[in-house]
């Protein structure tokens, strides 16, 4: 049976992964339902992907590093105990090797011509300043320098934009694809001990998740534990080539936007000075880093797979921790800006309302889903429709005519079509 890609994105929501949305929950509720997976092992799960910030990347680029931990949680009294460990880096395709190998040339030819035109307007300043223009036909430098300045200008600008995407050769230096991070053990104080050695192999990017999968069936009820489960279960899930079993799924990403950060938010709001100390170094924010910055964690090497779930797994040990601490303490409000949103204010401090007279509102765990929903769909239907490649190949032939036709004759509408 044929298996297309929508029925592996379906794989992935109903066969493959499944997760709590956590939606309404008090924290006596959400301590509740994880208290429901004691008796479980939990597998926590990190991968490095070449697709930070571009969705086409899921269908063509390719995972880089896939790590796992498993630990019996103890209920999260104490330290967890480490049970397995998981450390695998996927080696690159040749399609991510061409790519590789054109994005260095292609930055290595805009580094030198931005850096050859910073020298020519600099010793064109230097010629226009001095220049005494005493002969008619003489050539004026201060022309040249315009020209000159116009050009490093469009060349700082491409470079710009080029570095609003992360290019293959940015991925693997950001990812220490290539070496083991310079502390590999951080010196964090009741820091586990886990033995993450990567053993320097690249493996085939099949094997490698294949390889995952055959380390959880090795534990009984396993539980799989992801910081932003949505995108790590969805690169998984369309790369996985056999029939998938069905494990739970715990949402780190959900658990401190949803209930860590209302409750700390809604403590400072009462004056609780460690709460407001813990926001200021989190920068109030629900990230891997930001949260692990609050508990006074080191993030030495984050973005290395192994080392983000030895965070992951740090992170909300003390997570639950915190949470037991205020099970009673009402988050409705905070709780559920972080679902639907903040209002929004006018410039008088008014609640906006729209035309149906719903409250407007701005961020939020459902606008930020939807966001990225349509943003996958606004790149699917512009980089896969055909017509779409039909209209960027005649852009791409009518600049090219363009072009070669200024550089020998004046260009005119007739020569465009």
């Amino acid at each position: 049976m044929k298996i297309t890609e929508k029925d592996l994105r379906v794989l992935v929501r109903r066969a493959l992964l499944y997760e709590s949305r956590y939606y309404g929950m008090s924290i006596q509720d959400v301590l509740a339902y994880l208290t429901e997976f004691s008796s479980h092992q939990w597998i926590f799960l990190d991968l490095e992907t070449t697709g930070l910030n571009n969705p086409l990347e899921l269908r063509q680029g390719q995972l880089l590093e896939i790590a796992a931990i498993a630990v019996n949680p103890n209920d999260w009294e104490g330290e967890p105990k480490v049970v397995g460990v998981f450390n695998r880096k996927i080696e690159l395709s040749n399609r991510t090797k061409q790519r590789e190998a054109q994005d260095l040339e292609v930055t290595a030819a805009l580094e030198q011509r931005i850096a050859e035109l910073r020298e020519r307007v600099a010793s064109l300043q230097q010629a226009c300043e001095e220049a005494n223009i005493s002969e008619e036909g003489d050539e004026d430098p201060c022309e040249v320098l315009s020209a000159a300045e116009q050009e490093l200008q469009e060349a700082e600008k491409e470079e710009k934009k080029r570095k609003k995407y992360w290019t293959i050769p940015d991925l693997l230096q950001y990812t220490s694809y290539r070496k083991i991070p310079d502390r590999w053990d951080t010196e964090t104080e009741g820091e586990l001990e886990i033995d993450e050695q990567w053993d320097r192999n690249y493996i085939d990017e099949q094997q490698g998740i294949n390889e995952f999968f055959a380390f959880v069936d090795n534990y009984e009820n396993p539980v799989i534990v992801i910081q932003n489960a949505e995108f790590d279960s969805e690169w998984i899930g369309v790369r996985f080539m056999r029939k998938a079993d069905r494990y739970p799924v715990i949402d780190t990403l959900r658990i401190n936007r949803l209930f860590l950060t209302p409750m700390l938010k809604t403590l400072a709001a009462q004056g609780d000075q460690a709460a407001i100390n813990f926001l200021d170094e989190s920068g109030g924010r629900s990230g891997l880093a930001n949260i692990s910055k609050g508990f006074g964690l080191s993030v030495e090497g984050h973005h290395t797979a192994i080392i983000d779930v030895k965070m992951t797994l740090m992170m909300l040990s003390h997570a639950i921790n915190k949470l037991k601490e205020n099970p009673d303490l009402n988050i409705e409000a905070e709780h559920g800006e972080a679902i639907f949103g903040r209002p929004v204010t006018d410039a008088e401090g008014n609640v906006v309302r729209d035309e149906e007279g719903k409250i407007k509102r701005s961020g939020g765990d459902i606008k930020s889903a939807a966001g990225s929903k349509a943003r996958r769909k606004w790149w699917s239907k512009k980089y896969h429709s055909r017509e779409q490649r039909r209209k960027r190949l005649k852009r791409k032939r009518d600049y090219e005519a363009s072009k070669s036709a200024a550089g020998t004759e004046e260009f005119s509408e007739e020569d465009d079509e």
